[in-house]
């Protein structure tokens, strides 16, 4: 059986007796959303590869909800005239 761990600079890294193997881990360009509101860091990451399409977006400080879409992390706010933003 091998360890595989993750070390400070992202890289998985095995060793197995003297060998020692390093993966580089596929998460390369990471991201936090950012509220279209406030500005403000949400609790939402996203990777260079990941795509939403209507997704709901919260943010805990300012306590409102838009609607957005990513891709190739753009981010683009889809304001239409049925999707009204949500107060919770």
């Amino acid at each position: 059986m091998v360890n595989i761990g993750l070390n400070r600079v992202g890289l998985a890294a095995s060793d197995r007796g003297n060998n020692f193997i390093c993966l580089k881990v596929l998460m390369d360009t990471t991201e936090w959303l950012r509220c279209p509101v406030c500005g403000n860091k949400t609790r939402v990451q996203i990777r260079e590869d990941t795509e939403l399409k209507n997704f709901l977006l919260y943010c805990p400080k300012c306590k409102q909800a838009s609607l957005i879409e990513a891709k190739n992390l753009h981010i683009t706010v889809i304001t239409e005239p049925d999707a009204k933003p949500m107060n919770l």
